[in-house]
């Protein structure tokens, strides 16, 4: 399990001064896809600051303990044995393995070319990659 009950008190100790904490907010509380109040939250923002073209719902969102965690959920939910993910580079290698080890779908790294992965223009390096 990635929860480490041994600190608790510690780090209740130390965000005290914070808004009020229980020890049940350091655990996986009502379920290990995030807390319902975490994810109603989560929706609320998604709504509020990305303009979701539909209402999202708590119910619609599953918290990870981390990016390799999610991209493997992700690989499992829609890839099948020999699919490829297209990824920009660099990114973290482990993120091969969690591809390949258990989903057997393959990455293929995409050049950016000095651009930032998150511009439009990185479109285009992706189509190039593709055929």
């Amino acid at each position: 399990m990635a929860e480490n009950t041994l600190s608790q008190d510690d780090l209740i100790e130390r965000i005290a001064r914070v808004p009020p904490i229980s020890p049940w907010t350091l655990t996986y509380g009502d379920g290990t896809t995030g807390s319902h109040r975490l994810r109603t939250v989560l929706a609320a923002f998604f709504d509020k600051y990305f303009h979701a073209w539909q209402t999202v719902q708590a119910e619609h969102i599953m918290v990870t303990n981390g990016c390799s965690a999610a991209l493997e959920h992700i690989f499992w939910a829609l890839g099948d044995e020999q699919d490829c993910f297209l990824v920009s580079r660099p990114f973290f290698r482990a993120f091969i393995p969690t591809a390949e080890l258990r989903i057997r779908c393959n990455l293929v790294e995409v050049g950016c070319g000095g651009l930032d992965p998150f511009e439009p223009g990185i479109v285009k390096a992706y189509e190039r990659t593709i055929l």
